[in-house]
């Protein structure tokens, strides 16, 4: 099954058209870096000094102030769209999170690409059989390496997950590997969209967050609800639920009325909101059963791409 239908590449066509009007309108949608550097767009003037390039010495302030002045230039940069995707447990134990991760990463890729913008794809929590980054030019080749690579073996055969023997330790991949990224993409300056269901706890958020903020990207968290998660069907009578962590591969048996879980769920969304916002993230919410495209329609400036 296709990432993008015709009626997503429709509607993502009129929103880059109505952009590109926006930009010939005279107000320019510009990702520069304020350091000084050697393209063609004029920054400022300094006083010149030993090593700077003659050609630049503004003549004319000399006249006036017999003083010699260089110009100085934009310095450029690439701005580039990172998309982290949470390819831990809870992301891939329900097959409509994966879907909506998928179409909503190709769908930002899509964009990004119509705009000339390089995009980088990583998965987090390493998987050991299969690549976990791609940079790619096509939005094609980004949705059959995402397909590939988040189509777990447990939900292609119906079977359940088998819990492994060290599964606490996934969370400390999942910000392992985020730092590890921050790191070595540091010089790449642009935005990263971190897609997740943040299915773990506010320390390991703050953890996380801490790993982000630790270079000069802009950050975009985007959360991945299934409708399993916000109507789970329990009843109006207590019933006996177990409840596997699919991070920690803990075992609990409670009693859950309907009421009591959307407490608890509600309690778990704002905790996480709450770290964001201590970080000065705001998070973006998608339910894995609305339409990914009205929802970057919606949300398009927050993501970051259009100013």
């Amino acid at each position: 099954m296709e990432a993008l239908q015709p009626d997503d590449f429709a509607a993502l066509n009129r929103m880059l058209y109505n952009y590109r009007r926006y930009l010939l309108s005279g107000i320019r949608s510009e990702y520069r870096n304020r350091r000084r550097g050697s393209s063609l767009d004029f920054y400022d003037f300094k006083d010149y000094a030993l090593g700077d390039d003659p050609r630049h010495i503004n003549w004319k302030t000399y006249v006036r102030h017999q003083k010699l002045y260089t110009k100085t230039f934009h310095e450029e940069v690439y701005f580039y769209l990172h998309v982290l995707v949470d390819n831990s447990r809870s992301m891939t134990l329900l097959p409509e999170k994966i879907d909506a991760a998928i179409r909503f990463a190709c769908a930002m890729a899509y964009i990004a690409l119509a705009l000339r913008l390089p995009v980088e794809i990583e998965l987090l929590c390493k998987h050991p059989h299969h690549e976990n980054h791609f940079s790619g030019k096509n939005w094609r080749a980004i949705a059959r390496f995402l397909q590939t690579a988040m189509a777990p073996e447990s939900a292609a055969s119906g079977k359940k997950t088998a819990r492994a023997e060290a599964d606490h330790t996934e969370v400390e991949n999942l910000i392992a590997s985020t730092g590890e990224y921050v790191h070595q993409h540091a010089r790449k300056s642009g935005i990263i969209i971190f897609v997740s269901d943040f299915l773990y706890g506010a320390e390991a958020m703050a953890q996380l967050c801490k790993k982000l903020l630790n270079a000069n990207f802009e950050i975009r968290p985007v959360q991945i609800i299934a409708a399993q998660e916000r109507n789970p069907r329990l009843g109006e009578a207590a019933l006996p639920v177990v409840l596997i962590d699919s991070e920690t591969g803990e075992e609990q048996i409670l009693q859950f009325a309907a009421e009591d879980y959307q407490a608890s769920y509600n309690h778990h969304l704002a905790a996480i909101a709450n770290v964001l916002e201590k970080n000065r993230l705001p998070i973006l919410r998608i339910h894995s059963d609305e339409s990914v495209v009205m929802f970057i329609r919606q949300h398009l400036l927050k993501l970051g791409l259009v100013r």
